[in-house]
């Protein structure tokens, strides 16, 4: 409604002019042990944001083929036993 119609209508009736705006942001809640949480807060740098830490972390990781070949022969034998243990349900200790 512009000015002037608004300026032609009765003294006695009240408009009121209402503008919602919804900004949805996603966001999830998640639990962690308190050590592993003080572990992210040490990691995180100033300024930055969970978000932005996870987001930093997730691309750092490293593939399977960016370290293979990286151990010696003499470090193989054992690190086959502690994967094999994980993939039993061991803790590959």
């Amino acid at each position: 409604m512009s000015g002037f119609e608004r300026d032609r209508l009765p003294a006695r009736q009240n408009v009121h002019y209402h503008i919602h705006i919804c900004i949805c942001v996603s966001s999830r809640n998640i639990a962690v042990q308190k050590g592993v949480y003080d572990r992210l807060v040490q990691e995180k740098r100033t300024g930055e944001s969970f978000t932005e830490l996870f987001r930093r972390l997730l691309d750092q990781r490293v593939g399977v083929d960016e370290v293979a070949g990286s151990w010696g022969r003499a470090q193989a034998p054992k690190d086959r036993r502690r994967l094999r243990a994980i993939r039993s349900g061991g803790k590959g200790t």
